[in-house]
């Protein structure tokens, strides 16, 4: 439903990453969290990471 693999989910479960803002963000509908906790998690989001990557911006990924 989020567009990511089982592995990632597990990694991103146990703190082994961080998601992009744009995972955090479809994490946070799929799982329709409430504000405090969809701000949580999009305070552990990083903007370079994944589709967020500005190499992948630049390339149109």
């Amino acid at each position: 439903m989020v567009g990511v693999s089982h592995v990632y989910l597990l990694y991103l479960e146990s703190g082994q990453r961080c998601p992009s803002v744009t995972v955090a963000e479809k994490l946070a509908e799929v799982l329709v969290l409430d504000g405090t906790e969809r701000e949580q998690l999009l305070d552990a989001a990083v903007n370079d990471a994944g589709a967020d990557h500005p190499l992948r911006a630049q390339h149109g990924k």
